[in-house]
């Protein structure tokens, strides 16, 4: 069998608790299911006594808001920054997703932020990767105020966010915002031309399927999609 016999009981859970909502058919139902997931998924985390909760807002070039959900140590001190970006296959997702991963960044002493970045189809490309870009620009331009060291900084993502890393790592790199420490890709969604030879001859996956992984790729390069020069 293609999958470890330990993971299928977790997936299936996944699958049971996202619903069969097809995100191809009806995206909104689809993200209500999803959302009410991440609820059931984070209602036993416990975050502890010495870690502080916040929500810090950017304001995008477009004239919206960007909220960061943040988790730090109450300990005073310049921290290092952990820049998180939640999963979705680009359509889906909210930044409560990267809670978990945030906490586990505090505990190890981090300013540790999940930006909620806009969503395709609604917002293409470039929009979603600018805002995770705009979070970022803000928060290292806010070091001083909220105590993060601006030469200590870790950008990651999980799926799409992982995309979205990859991007920014590219897209502060090229505009020089930072030089980051490293990356932290967890199965990210890189590749939009869906066409790796051994996919089409094992069976669909739980939860995420090719089907879907299109749609997303879709939704969020618009017009680039299919093309050579997507950048």
């Amino acid at each position: 069998k293609y999958l470890d016999p330990q993971l299928v009981d977790g997936l299936q859970l996944m699958q049971a608790l996202t619903g069969d909502n097809d995100i191809t058919q009806d995206l909104a139902a689809a993200r209500a299911a999803a959302h009410a997931r991440d609820e059931a998924l984070l209602a036993n985390m416990d975050v502890p006594d010495s870690l502080a909760q916040s929500v810090e807002t950017a304001r995008g070039g477009d004239g919206h808001d960007i909220e960061m959900r943040i988790m730090q140590p109450k300990a005073d001190g310049k921290k290092p920054l952990f820049y998180w970006m939640h999963g979705g296959g680009y359509v889906l997702g909210q930044a409560k997703q990267g809670d978990m991963f945030c906490l586990r960044a505090g505990a190890l002493g981090c300013y540790a932020a999940s930006v909620e970045y806009r969503l395709a189809p609604e917002t293409a490309y470039p929009g979603p990767l600018q805002d995770c870009y705009e979070g970022l620009a803000y928060l290292l331009d806010q070091a001083d105020r909220l105590g993060i060291d601006a030469n200590k900084v870790i950008i990651g993502g999980v799926s799409a966010g992982g995309g979205l890393c990859a991007g920014l790592a590219l897209l502060i790199r090229d505009r020089g915002l930072c030089p980051p420490l490293g990356q932290v890709l967890v199965y990210p969604m890189i590749d939009d031309t869906n066409i790796a030879p051994a996919s089409e001859a094992l069976p669909d996956t739980y939860v995420w399927s090719r089907r879907y992984n299109e749609f997303g790729w879709q939704a969020y390069l618009g017009d680039l999609f299919g093309r050579d020069d997507v950048p």
